[in-house]
C-alpha cells in the first residue's frame, strides 16, 4: 500500500466514527482489509491527518467486545501483550492464565520489548508489578522469564532431558502435590 492509502483508509475511519451515531460496518470492512502492519500506520496517519488518537476514538464509539476486538487489532503486537497484562493485573486477585500465556511463549527479544512497551504505556515496571501480584515459585518463574536470558538455542543435551524426566517423575510419584 502507498502512503497515500493509508490516510484514504484513515479518513474512512474518521468518517465512519464522526457525527452522530457510528458506521460499525464501516469499521470492520476498513480493519478486516488490513494487516496488522498497515492498520499500524493507518492509525499513525490518522495522528497526522487529524490529530486525534485512533485507539481513544474507538473507545468513544464502539462498545462491549466489538471494541475490545478493534481496539486490540489496531495495537502492534507488544502493545497488545502489554495491554493484556495490565488487564490481568487489574481488580482483585490476577488472572494468571494471561500471565503465564503472555510471558511463557515469548521468545527473549519480544519479553524485552514488551518489558518496554509496558514502561511506557503504563508508567511502571512490569517486574515491579509482578512482584506484587504473584508470590512463590510462580513469582521466580515469572521474573527469571523477564531476565530475557533463555538459552534459544536449538541444541537439546540429551541427557539433561532424561535426568530432568526423572527427577519431575520422582517430585510426583505417589504424593500429594509436587
Amino acid at each position: 500500500m502507498e502512503n497515500g492509502d493509508y490516510i484514504e483508509k484513515a479518513k474512512l475511519l474518521r468518517k465512519a466514527m464522526k457525527g452522530m451515531g457510528t458506521d460499525e460496518k464501516a469499521i470492520i470492512a476498513v480493519t478486516a482489509s488490513l494487516t496488522n502492519k498497515e492498520r499500524i500506520k493507518v492509525r499513525e496517519a490518522f495522528k497526522a491527518e487529524f490529530n486525534r488518537d485512533l485507539i481513544a476514538d474507538f473507545d468513544d464509539e464502539l462498545s462491549f467486545n466489538l471494541k475490545k476486538t478493534i481496539i486490540g487489532l489496531y495495537r502492534t503486537p507488544e502493545e497488545f501483550d502489554a495491554h493484556q497484562l495490565y488487564e490481568a493485573f487489574k481488580g482483585i486477585g490476577t488472572d494468571e492464565d494471561t500471565v503465564s500465556e503472555v510471558l511463557g511463549t515469548k521468545c527473549n527479544k519480544r519479553m524485552a520489548d514488551i518489558k518496554q512497551c509496558y514502561h511506557k504505556m503504563f508508567s511502571e515496571s512490569l517486574e515491579v508489578r509482578l512482584d506484587s501480584e504473584t508470590s512463590g515459585d510462580y513469582k521466580k518463574l515469572l521474573i527469571g522469564l523477564l531476565q530475557c536470558d533463555r538459552d534459544e538455542s536449538d541444541d537439546v543435551d540429551k541427557d539433561a532431558v532424561e535426568s530432568d524426566c526423572r527427577a519431575l517423575y520422582k517430585a510426583g510419584e505417589g504424593k500429594w502435590g509436587t
